[in-house]
């Protein structure tokens, strides 16, 4: 496990600043604690320790659930005014339901929702659930008691039977449910406009390389071939959807999992960064860390043909008709990644109610469906009516079906192999001098370094 398993010890870039929802002053006065006793840079397991030394002491006395109502405080990420819309859909049963709903967001991405998860459970003032990234690293914190576990039957309705093969085999425990999966993106996605493409007469690149060629044209009349953010996460997806050309299926798996030296893979690791670094004349100059809805707005207005991001940008599509979704250039398998939510252990027995009555009405096939209708992206729950959703998420799901290999991208892969990429990267990209073979020496050296840290020590013989 990541030695800094909450915590983005460097930072993630310039965009900081944290929203935040009926925070109490508790947790302000808790995290000045927090900061002199443990600093910003421990771990969850830190976190652990000190709220189970302090965090209840601290406390006042639970009540009992009859004396107080049910209540949910769910920590995200979905800060945009389309992402809020889309969670209403569950909230908005779930406050009619009687449940007391309230919200802490953060304004950055999954680090920055760690990163106040371990500070407030530190604190002894954990939120009732919390956005995650499905996969097998939250399986560390359910054996810490973070996390609880829920029933597989709901009522009438079991997790078995609604959700489809690919979320249920990653969420079950036994007989029980590990986290509520909400919905399913695809991280190596294209956002393109389609106006330019026939404004100018141009095909659609079908490789990394028709992209290079057509780049020159695209400059000529005022257009930039692509636009991203040097923050690290969008970083992230522009390399990872480049890398996913030059990579087979097995060879990438095999990369992101770390099992052996990163040297293995240099011809690919060297051919994606000669394509990354080629694209930099042809880039738009406002990269330097762009929100990623205004890197969408700069695709939408023709300023620049492309972006590669997440399909979770769905929402925000609705209002830019002309940029469409497809698979990035010469990706012939997709990558994936699934939201839900982690229900954290607590002894209250209204913050209990409250979790279930939200496991409850995520499970309503009315609800589930009207959320990944607003949200976007693939349902993770069977029997959605697909012919509903936006141009976009029915794009992803086409790919989805055709795939005949996915890969799921875990939360460890996308915060530690695939951020050390963005962060050797992101200063060659500003670098005039920087080169493809130096560029690539540095990333392996950094990936070989990280797996030797994170594999276990041999047993003493």
């Amino acid at each position: 496990m990541d030695l800094n398993c909450l915590m983005n010890t460097a930072g993630e870039d310039g965009e900081t600043e944290r929203g935040q929802g009926s925070v109490h002053m508790i947790w302000f006065i808790r995290t000045i604690v927090y900061v002199l006793m443990a600093g910003l840079r421990r771990s969850l397991r830190v976190a652990a320790v000190l709220y189970a030394l302090a965090g209840h002491a601290l406390l006042p006395a639970p009540v009992r659930a009859d004396e107080v109502g049910p209540r949910f405080e769910l920590l995200h990420l979905w800060a945009t005014s389309e992402e809020a819309y889309a969670l209403r859909a569950v909230s908005d049963p779930v406050r009619a339901s009687g449940v007391d709903w309230s919200e802490s967001w953060v304004t950055t991405n999954f680090l920055g929702v760690r990163e106040q998860f371990a500070q407030r459970l530190a604190l002894g003032v954990p939120p009732s659930g919390l956005f995650w990234l499905g996969g097998d690293e939250a399986e560390d914190l359910f054996e810490q008691k973070l996390f609880r576990l829920f029933p597989n039957r709901v009522g009438e309705r079991a997790f078995s039977d609604e959700l489809i093969p690919e979320i249920y085999q990653r969420v079950r425990e036994g007989d029980s449910i590990r986290l509520l999966p909400v919905g399913i993106h695809l991280q190596n996605r294209m956002l393109y406009n389609g106006d330019v493409l026939r404004r100018l007469g141009l095909a659609m690149p079908e490789s990394w390389q028709d992209l290079l060629n057509i780049a020159p044209t695209l400059r000529k009349n005022g257009v930039h071939a692509v636009v991203f953010s040097d923050q690290r996460w969008q970083m992230r997806f522009f390399i990872t959807s480049i890398m996913a050309e030059q990579f087979t299926f097995e060879d990438m798996r095999e990369f992101l999992a770390g099992t052996g030296s990163a040297g293995k893979y240099e011809p690919q690791l060297r051919r994606s960064i000669e394509i990354f670094l080629a694209l930099r004349p042809y880039a738009s100059p406002l990269s330097r860390d762009l929100n990623w809805a205004n890197v969408v707005e700069h695709v939408a207005s023709g300023g620049s043909f492309a972006a590669f991001l997440g399909d979770f940008v769905a929402p925000i599509l609705r209002r830019y008709p002309a940029v469409h979704c497809a698979a990035a250039p010469g990706n012939d398998y997709v990558i994936w990644s699934f939201d839900a939510i982690a229900l954290v252990t607590t002894e209250d027995p209204a913050v209990i109610a409250g979790q279930d009555r939200l496991i409850e009405t995520v499970i309503k096939p009315e609800v589930r469906h009207e959320y990944i209708l607003r949200k976007g992206g693939i349902p993770a729950y069977r029997g959605s009516d697909i012919r509903q959703m936006d141009a976009c998420s029915q794009a992803s799901m086409e790919s989805w079906k055709m795939a005949d290999i996915k890969v799921l991208l875990t939360a460890s892969q996308w915060l530690q192999t695939l951020d050390i990429a963005a962060s050797i990267l992101r200063p060659a990209w500003w670098d005039p001098d920087a080169e493809a073979a130096t560029t690539t020496t540095d990333l392996i050296t950094a990936i070989d370094l990280m797996n030797q840290r994170d594999r276990p020590a041999p047993a003493d013989r």
